[in-house]
This record gives C-alpha cells, structure tokens and sequence, in this order.
C-alpha cells in the first residue's frame, strides 16, 4: 500500500520551524508564560498538543498579531 504524496508532509530543515514554542510567544508579546498558555486555550490562533508540548503555527500566530480583532 502506497501513501497518497497528497497527503505526505515534507519538512524543509533549511527553512526553519513552522511553528512557535508557548515560550517563545511568551517572549514575542512580552508576557508570561502562564499568559501564553491562556492564549493557547482560547484557540486565538492554531495551536497542536503534542504529548505534552504545545506547538503554535507560526503563520496563524502571526497572522493574529498583524490583524487584532476590533
């Protein structure tokens, strides 16, 4: 069985990460950790548990810093 290469993910090491740690948000806005992780649970931008490490997309992140809501 082969895989769909629709459904493949690459990742391009050269490119860096696409995806921020809960700290560094926390270092980007200035604010504490705690602060972070509460952003991280009103879903303000695309966040991903992995075990026990949150991952945050960077697009979506930043996407969200460039356009506050009203």
């Amino acid at each position: 069985m082969t895989a769909d290469p629709k459904q493949q993910i690459s990742v391009d090491s050269s490119r860096g990460s696409s995806t921020y740690s809960v700290q560094e948000i926390a270092s980007i806005l200035g604010i504490s950790n705690k602060s972070a992780y509460k952003l991280c649970e009103q879903n303000c931008f695309v966040c991903k548990r992995i075990g026990r490490i949150i991952r945050i997309n960077k697009k979506s992140f930043e996407d969200w810093l460039n356009n506050p809501p009203e």
